[in-house]
C-alpha cells in the first residue's frame, strides 16, 4: 500500500503531497487577508510548498517579483520573521496534530528560466549573424 501512495517523480507519499498543496493554497489565502501579496514594492506569490515526510517541516517556496537582490533578501528576511505569526494562522486553517515549521526560500525557477530564455535568444541572434544565408 506505501508503495502505491508514492509519487514516481519526487518520492513523496500522496499525504506530503496533499498537506503542501493544502499550505500552499491556505497560505496563499492568509497573504491575500494580511495584505502580504504586496511588500516592500514587490509582489510576492506562493509557487511551491515542501514538506518533511513527518509533515513538521515545511520550505515555502517565494516568488518575489523585483529586479532588486537586496528588496528580495529584504522581502525573505521579513516572512522569516513571522513565521511565527503565519504559523499560528495555518493552524487555525489547517488541522493537523502538529503546525509545521516553516521556512521560506526565493523559488529562482521563473528568474532562471527567463536567463535560460535569454542565452538562447543571443545565440540564436548570433548564428543568425553569421550564417545569414540560412535565415531565408
Amino acid at each position: 500500500m506505501a508503495n502505491q501512495q508514492r509519487n514516481n517523480n519526487n518520492s513523496k507519499s500522496l499525504r506530503q503531497l496533499q498537506v503542501a498543496e493544502n499550505i500552499k493554497r491556505t497560505l496563499s489565502e492568509i497573504f491575500l487577508e494580511k495584505g502580504l501579496l504586496n511588500y516592500s514594492s514587490s509582489y510576492i506569490s506562493v509557487t511551491q510548498v515542501d514538506i518533511s515526510p513527518d509533515l513538521k517541516n515545511a520550505k515555502i517556496y517565494l516568488d518575489i517579483f523585483n529586479q532588486n537582490q537586496e528588496i528580495k533578501t529584504k522581502v525573505l528576511n521579513y516572512f522569516n520573521n513571522l513565521e511565527k505569526t503565519l504559523r499560528f494562522e495555518l493552524s487555525k486553517k489547517i488541522k493537523l496534530r502538529y503546525a509545521p515549521e516553516i521556512s521560506f526560500i526565493e523559488d529562482k525557477t521563473q528568474e532562471n528560466a527567463f536567463r535560460i530564455e535569454k542565452i538562447i535568444a543571443d545565440e540564436k541572434k548570433n548564428y543568425d549573424q553569421q550564417n545569414p544565408q540560412k535565415n531565408n
